[in-house]
C-alpha cells in the first residue's frame, strides 16, 4: 500500500509540473501618454476577455504578463478614449486621445445643502451658487 501511495504522489507531482508548463506566457511592456506627450499615471491596461491587467506607474510605464493566445489589450483612463489594440509585439507604446464628448447642459451635483437634505442630487441647468 505504501508503494502505491508513493507512485500516486509522484504521478500527481509530475502532472502538476506539466500542467504548469503548458501555459505559455510573454511579457509586454510600454508607456502610455496623452496627446501632448505627458505620461499618464494609473492608466489601466487589461487583456481583453480576461481579468489580467495592470496600471501604469509614475512614469506612465507598464509591464504585463499575458498568455500567448492573448490578441488584444485595452488601454483606458478617466477623461480619455478607451483604445483596444491588437498585440503587435513585446513593446507597445500608446497615446490616448482626449474624450471630447461633453454634456449637453450644465449639470451640478449638490450634496447636503444645509437645509436638512442629507443626500445628493443632480441639478440640471443650475445657474446660481452657494
Amino acid at each position: 500500500m505504501k508503494l502505491n501511495f508513493r507512485v500516486f504522489r509522484t504521478m500527481m507531482f509530475t502532472a502538476m509540473l506539466l500542467t504548469g508548463m503548458a501555459v505559455e506566457a510573454r511579457v509586454i511592456t510600454g508607456t502610455v501618454k496623452d496627446p501632448t506627450g505627458e505620461t499618464i499615471i494609473s492608466a489601466s491596461v487589461v487583456v481583453k476577455g480576461t481579468t489580467l491587467g495592470t496600471v501604469t506607474d509614475f512614469d506612465g510605464n507598464y509591464t504585463l504578463e499575458v498568455p500567448d493566445d492573448a490578441k488584444v489589450l485595452i488601454f483606458s483612463y478617466i477623461g480619455m478614449k478607451t483604445q483596444e489594440l491588437t498585440i503587435t509585439g513585446d513593446v507597445m507604446n500608446v497615446v490616448l486621445s482626449e474624450n471630447s464628448e461633453v454634456l449637453e447642459d450644465d449639470q451640478e451635483t449638490r450634496c447636503g445643502n444645509g437645509r436638512g437634505f442629507g443626500g445628493c442630487r443632480s441639478v440640471k441647468g443650475y445657474s446660481g451658487g452657494e
